[in-house]
């Protein structure tokens, strides 16, 4: 049995065995003797625990969870930020492709990787007219904040 099954294990025995022994007392007359024995004999038993826990490996063992949880703090910062990102760039692509009203186009945005995610690069793709050209830079520029040379165009 590990350490900690023998710690509960103790405290649960000494807890039953205070069980009995009030019992036992009360049937005789001494109820507040009883317990009194019985405080005093569940406290040794906790106390006798208390005394065997290694406090080194106690506090080795916060430091180790300690540092466990930095870890799963930043995995999750980085995971809610990507995801952040992806929403981002599908919305911004969704937003131009609508913009485009019928155009023959693709679209690709980039997403900006750093503590504010906002758009930074387009690539469009299709054959459109120098109008329907225009008409998206001004669009990707003003409403999307990607400055006309990030803007890449092919076709």
């Amino acid at each position: 049995m590990n350490d900690n099954a023998s710690c509960i294990m103790t405290i649960i025995t000494a807890a039953f065995a205070c069980g009995i022994l009030k019992i036992l007392l009360s049937n005789i007359g001494s109820k507040s003797m009883g317990t009194l024995l019985c405080g005093v004999y569940l406290t040794v038993s906790i106390l006798n625990v208390v005394k065997q826990v290694d406090l080194s490996k106690l506090l080795d063992s916060f430091q180790i969870n300690q540092t466990d949880a930095k870890c799963y703090t930043y995995e999750g910062e980085r995971y809610a930020s990507i995801t952040m990102q992806e929403i981002i760039k599908r919305n911004c692509e969704a937003y131009v492709m609508e913009k485009a009203n019928g155009m023959e186009i693709t679209v690709e945005v980039v997403i900006a990787d750093g503590d504010l995610p906002v758009p930074e690069r387009s690539y469009i793709s299709g054959q459109i007219s120098p109008y329907e050209k225009a008409l998206l830079s001004e669009i990707l520029e003003k409403d999307l904040g990607i400055n006309r040379e990030d803007q890449m165009w092919s076709g």
